[in-house]
């Protein structure tokens, strides 16, 4: 499948490789001296994978810094890409001294043993337990309390109206599922006054012993390893492809041929202003110079190799942040729970499971699942040392607040939310108020970079309308939430699982981020309460969602099952009951992986997982591109006939996949939303009217009449109906409805059409003639002359 498309591209690989390693290398050799320093603990111990992870974070971060201003201002690509390559032979002999002092840092430092300090008491284990025979009784109301939250879920995914009454149900059951298991852990005792040892005995409530904190077996590494690996050849297998990367793709194949940076807005090339929010796309613009040295296109750069590339960062950081929350021997088993949380439990299509394997090349991704993982592990890294911050921790955690806001602007946001409810968390759970001072101090100077950006773009993103607006759905906390979790119930199931990690989780580290931090995000700017304040100041109606995104569900659910599992292996085990292959954790995360699994959900590449239509649906990967197949002949007849002068008719889904291929193609329209609001901020509203109306041709067969509402539905969910009939009511009473007459005025020479698209019989009464048919695919041609000569 692949093969034929990927050997001609060998050379271009090789230099994307040559050069990612040239882009990593010097930050791993700053990032070994000062950003990582060796330690000596298993759980904190300096692998040569947060080395990279850090290297990348420290070289992608110098890169945000010296282009951002550039982006801003409109700069030549070449003046650009000359900085940064002047600028990165400094900064490799700069990690080359890195890579010298740690290795002589590493020399004249002994390693300490981890073992030698564990007491002898907890290297000899606990005692063995005896039987109670009123121990399964004693589970009953836990059991109950399971089933019936179990029963909700499936409810809630099988039945729309049962959606509320179910998050209704939810508070009740998480407040008698606390309440149940802490009366249950407190009528728990390692021995009773009579010298009974409990019969039903918890690994997890119990302090770590020696076995615990020697190095994972090396089948659970492997194991680990071969989930990644599972991953990445589903991405490489199957694609799902995303409408953003419309623009994002666009934006990379313009940035090295424009004679400026954000000349235009990239999807239509019509002169437009680029907006402010999409000025400084520091991630796109890497990616651009990648593609642009390495010979290797945009769309397969961003769709096939990228992805692939940083898989394994993205673990990585999870590994990082686990090593926080599970003893090191058990970090392994978390990430293959963790692999299949993102394979398998996603919650949404704009829900963070979704983003982390069809959309990893999208720097939304990348801040999601690489930065915010990292920065809480951090801050919790700093958090646990008893010393003094020291400046190399310092500097991490700004390192890696730098490299968010270059991956992605809605860090701004989720950042400083981030930073606010993890920084109330930890200085609550801090009993010194020493180190409360201190952590306030690194916490402030993590944050004063989100705000210096964020004030500074303010002004600028004011003038958005699709910012600044009050959609008609999601108006109500309650609404959003309904919204965001959508079919699947990966969230309800963390939620549920809540009292079971309250009860098993036992590190300070872990109640911290995976219990106190969740109710000050709930009780702070994720509030019910002020949600309007909230989507008016700090993020916006639209990207409101974005908050739910900080909710540590899929590692919640990680740690949940581990412990669980842990601890009914080890209950097992010291009872001496079952089969002895049932006394080790692993046959057990075999059975809630396949338990999880069976769940309502979506399937991250099933057939449900479809988000911009029918050629959004998940499917075999065709070609190195992500090009539909029966697409490409279309495209190169297009792009062959292309003079700037003509434009293409075509729905939204087709418009995702052309408009990054060739920067020659025009469109009427490429997002019923973006054309409309951008043409209108350009003072061209009547022109973004025209154009929608036409835009709606592919899809319901003709123009007006009963068919009209239906063509402003996405308009009038983003903006409101006040916002709406403001903008656009005069401008809609003026428009043109003749379709002849509006072929003409905008020049629309070619018209594709896709799946489920019903124009051709209007467009063949008009002389529009078959050009090229290909599978699903229909290119029709405009009569000569349809309009008069330029």
């Amino acid at each position: 499948m692949l093969g034929v498309q990927v050997s001609p591209l060998l050379p271009s690989l090789v230099r994307v490789a040559l050069l990612l390693v040239g882009f990593v290398l010097p930050g791993y050799g700053v990032a070994a001296w000062l950003l990582a320093p060796p330690t000596t603990t298993v759980a904190d111990e300096d692998r040569i994978g947060l080395r990279v992870l850090l290297g990348f974070v420290l070289s992608f971060a110098l890169f945000a810094l010296l282009t951002a201003p550039s982006l801003w201002l409109g700069h030549s690509y070449a003046a650009v890409q000359g900085r940064v390559l002047w600028s990165w032979l400094g900064y490799a002999l700069f990690g080359l001294l890195g890579l010298w002092r740690a290795h002589q840092a590493a020399t004249s430092t002994l390693p300490t043993s981890t073992t030698a300090s564990v007491p002898s008491q907890m290297a000899q284990g606990v005692a063995q337990p005896q039987s109670d025979p009123l121990a399964g009784l004693r589970l009953l109301p836990s059991l109950g309390y399971f089933a019936l939250g179990l029963l909700g879920i499936v409810v809630y995914a099988k039945h729309e109206p049962a959606r509320v009454p179910v998050l209704s149900l939810l508070p009740v059951l998480v407040a008698f599922g606390l309440w149940r298991f802490r009366r249950y852990s407190s009528q728990r005792t390692d021995a009773t006054a009579d010298g009974r040892s409990d019969a039903t005995p918890v690994a997890a409530r119990r302090e770590p012993r020696g076995e615990d904190l020697r190095r994972p077996p090396r089948s659970w590494q492997a194991l680990a390893l071969a989930a990644v690996a599972l991953q990445g050849g589903l991405m490489t297998l199957y694609d799902r492809p995303d409408w953003d990367d419309c623009y994002y793709l666009a934006a990379a194949l313009d940035y090295p041929q424009a004679t400026s940076l954000n000349q235009q807005e990239p999807t239509h090339r019509e002169g437009l202003a680029v907006p402010p929010q999409q000025r400084t796309l520091c991630w796109v613009l890497w990616g651009a110079m990648l593609s642009h040295l390495s010979g290797v296109s945009p769309m397969g750069l961003f769709r096939s190799v990228l992805p692939l590339g940083l898989l394994p960062l993205l673990y990585i950081a999870y590994a990082t942040l686990l090593s926080r929350l599970l003893i090191a021997r058990f970090v392994p088993l978390g990430i293959v729970l963790l692999s299949l949380v993102h394979t398998v439990g996603i919650g949404h299509h704009d829900g963070a499971l979704n983003f982390a394997l069809p959309r990893l090349g999208q720097g939304k991704a990348v801040l999601l699942h690489i930065a915010l993982p990292l920065l809480s592990a951090l801050l919790l890294r700093i958090a646990a040392s008893p010393a003094r911050p020291s400046l190399r921790q310092v500097s991490a955690v700004l390192v890696t607040v730098l490299f968010a806001i270059g991956v992605s602007l809605s860090a701004l946001f989720l950042g400083v939310a981030l930073l606010c409810s993890l920084g109330l968390a930890l200085l609550w759970a801090e009993p010194s108020w020493r180190r409360r001072l201190q952590l306030a101090g690194v916490l402030s100077l993590s944050v004063a970079p989100l705000f210096a950006v964020g004030l500074w773009l303010r002004p600028a993103t004011q003038a958005d309308a699709l910012l600044v607006s009050t959609p008609a759905v999601n108006t109500s906390w309650l609404s959003t939430l309904i919204g965001y979790l959508g079919s699947g119930t990966s969230e309800l199931l963390w939620v549920l699982l809540l009292p079971v990690l309250a009860f098993l989780v036992r590190r300070a580290s872990a109640r911290t981020y995976l219990l106190v931090f969740p109710a000050c995000l709930l009780a702070g700017i994720a509030n019910p309460l002020l949600f309007h304040v909230v989507a008016r100041s700090l993020s916006s109606y639209p990207t409101y969602l974005r908050i739910l995104w900080l909710f540590p569900v899929g590692v919640g659910l990680s740690v949940a099952w581990v412990l669980g599992c842990v601890a009914l292996a080890d209950s097992l085990r010291q009872a001496q009951r079952g089969p002895a292959f049932l006394h080790a954790p692993l046959p057990w995360i075999v059975a809630a992986g396949l338990f999880f699994g069976a769940l309502p959900g979506l399937f991250v590449f099933g057939p449900k997982n479809s988000f911009i239509g029918p050629l959004g649906t998940p499917h075999r990967t065709q070609n190195f591109d992500r090009l539909p197949e029966d697409l490409r002949p279309l495209a190169w007849t297009l792009l062959q006939a292309a003079d700037g002068s003509q434009r293409i008719l075509c729905n939204e889904q087709v418009a995702s996949f052309l408009a990054p291929f060739a920067d020659r193609l025009r469109f009427v329209q490429t997002r019923t939303s973006y054309t409309a609001i951008w043409f209108a901020t350009a003072g061209r509203t009547l022109e973004g009217v025209e154009r929608a109306f036409l835009g709606s041709l592919p899809r319901v067969g003709d123009l007006g009449g009963p068919h009209e509402a239906e063509n402003w539905l996405e308009l009038r969910m983003t903006l409101g109906d006040t916002t709406l009939s403001a903008a656009f009511a005069p401008a809609m009473a003026q428009a043109s409805r003749d379709l002849r007459t509006l072929l003409a005025r905008y020049r629309v020479r070619y018209v594709v059409l896709g799946p489920g698209d019903r124009g051709a019989d209007t467009l063949r009464a008009l002389g529009y003639t078959t050009a090229l048919s290909q599978g699903r695919f229909l290119l029709l041609q405009a009569p000569e002359p349809l309009w008069p000569s330029p």
